[in-house]
């Protein structure tokens, strides 16, 4: 004991110096270069195609988030004051009209509504007699980062959907918001994605969905996420979250964080051009998305991690159960639809696709309708182009495309 508090008495003097010498440091930093606590540094001019008639040139660099994340911060603070804003069914800041740079040379418009969903056309609340509504829930691959509004699979579908439809009688909503987990999607239904009043729900699923369960990057203030809350972890993010702008030391490791991620970005844009090119030569990235999709296929297929992936599965069906039952009490269709990627097309054990099991077998349980779209994707004749690799893994326009041809004819039974 005596050794405990000698131990104590010599280094917690020690630690405290340390932290106001670097603390120190940092303000002569940030005060000799006020941008690095703010955003990272441009390595690489942005490259904007977006026509001019569309966005003014004049108004291109002013409407540029160079961090999407600080926009969802921004976002989320506008959402937790909820007072009189009962139109809202989505997540996103409404009416909003401006170019999301999650990748340094890649932005992409983002338009939203006055119902905070991505889309340029307001909607009817009630909704009309005569319109088939589908909500559709679900992440990135929902929302549709680095594409317009109107390449995204939910917009696509409508579009299918009433092509010899003069009357318009589907409505497809987008209510995806990049980095939501079962557990927010429901949250966000509950809450007030009910109101749009919707005939069906459409709820998309991912193989990263269950092994990311404890991810709390992307939490609702709202909701806060009672199965990771109480961690470590996530005390030292929240603690972190509210002292960034108080302390020069936090925000400099911020903004080296992401003049990193500026460099990263324009390292592998370079890559990707080189190979285009031919040049052979060049090195082969493994990009975060990349690493980070692996290690969540590692999650399914290592025993290792199996009471990891168990207890994941557990929150994962808790939550599945709430929005089940909610929905059947609004007397409202379910349809759960596993959308594929790059790692869920190549890989397996022993012929089997763990991910599709799963889900079949939960929606089979609550007696949920079920789709996997693995199959259409692994037949497709240019899957390698349903991606935007080797840069990121989302889906391309085409991929997005071939995901509402697959669904039409599925939603159109709903409806008769």
């Amino acid at each position: 004991m005596k050794k405990t508090i000698k131990l104590l008495l010599i280094w917690a003097p020690v630690t405290i110096l340390v932290f106001v010498i670097l603390e120190t440091a940092s303000r002569v930093v940030i005060f000799s270069f006020p941008a690095l606590g703010k955003k990272y540094v441009e390595y690489s001019p942005y490259k904007i195609s977006t026509p001019d008639d569309i966005i003014p040139s004049s108004e291109k660099r002013t409407r540029i988030d160079n961090n999407y994340l600080q926009e969802y911060e921004r976002v989320r603070l506008f959402l937790s004051d909820r007072k009189n804003k009962a139109q809202l069914i989505g997540d996103l800041e409404p009416n909003l009209d401006s170019i999301w740079a999650l990748s340094i040379d890649h932005p992409y418009r983002v338009v939203s509504n006055q119902a905070g969903i991505r889309r340029k056309t307001n909607i009817d609340i009630p909704k009309p007699s005569n319109l088939f509504r589908i909500y559709c829930s679900g992440d990135s691959f929902t929302f549709g980062p680095y594409l317009s509004n109107n390449e995204t699979w939910p917009n696509l579908l409508e579009r299918i959907l009433n092509y010899q439809n003069t009357n318009g009688e589907y409505e497809v909503l987008n209510a995806g918001i990049p980095g939501y987990k079962l557990r927010q999607e429901e949250e966000l239904f509950v809450e007030r994605g009910y109101i749009s009043d919707p005939d069906l729900v459409i709820l998309q699923a991912l193989d990263n969905d269950v092994p990311n369960y404890g991810d709390n990057r992307f939490q609702r203030l709202s909701f806060p996420d009672d199965s990771v809350s109480d961690s470590l972890s996530y005390k030292l993010k929240l603690l972190i979250r509210k002292n960034a702008e108080r302390f020069a030391l936090i925000k400099l490791i911020v903004a080296a964080k992401l003049s990193m991620n500026g460099l990263y970005e324009t390292q592998v844009e370079e890559y990707r051009i080189q190979r285009e090119k031919g040049n052979r030569r060049q090195g082969t990235i493994i990009t975060p998305q990349q690493k980070r999709a692996s290690e969540v296929n590692d999650v399914w297929t290592n025993t290792t991690k199996k009471d990891r992936l168990e207890k994941y599965k557990r929150l994962n069906e808790k939550d599945f159960s709430k929005l089940v039952n909610f929905i059947r009490s609004k007397k409202i269709q379910l349809l759960v639809v596993l959308f594929p990627t790059e790692q869920l097309i190549n890989s397996s054990i022993q012929g089997r696709n763990q991910v599709s099991e799963y889900y079949r077998e939960l929606t089979a349980s609550y007696n949920v309708d079920f789709v996997d779209l693995t199959p259409v994707f692994k037949s497709n004749e240019e899957t390698k182009h349903l991606f935007l690799w080797p840069w990121n893994g989302h889906m391309s326009f085409k991929g997005n495309l071939t995901s509402a041809k697959a669904l039409a004819p599925i939603v159109e039974r709903y409806k008769r």
